[in-house]
């Protein structure tokens, strides 16, 4: 599978990875730091530009984040 059939993995720093939690967060009912930091990432135009990154080349989706 992988490539053979026109699969293919990209890593975008900007979507992944482990983030810090940010201070006064309002994500406050994530209790775990790492989801809490995690969706608070996900607010920023960093990882924003990473979805755009991701939508505009059709070899990239679907998209998996981990």
């Amino acid at each position: 599978m992988g490539a053979a059939a026109g699969i293919d993995y990209m890593w975008l720093p900007e979507m992944g990875g482990r983030r810090r939690p940010v201070a006064g967060s309002k994500h406050a009912a994530l209790r775990h730091d790492a989801f809490r930091a995690y969706a608070d990432h996900m607010e920023t135009p960093v990882f924003r530009n990473g979805v755009e990154t991701c939508w505009s080349s059709p070899a990239l989706c679907p998209l998996r984040a981990a």
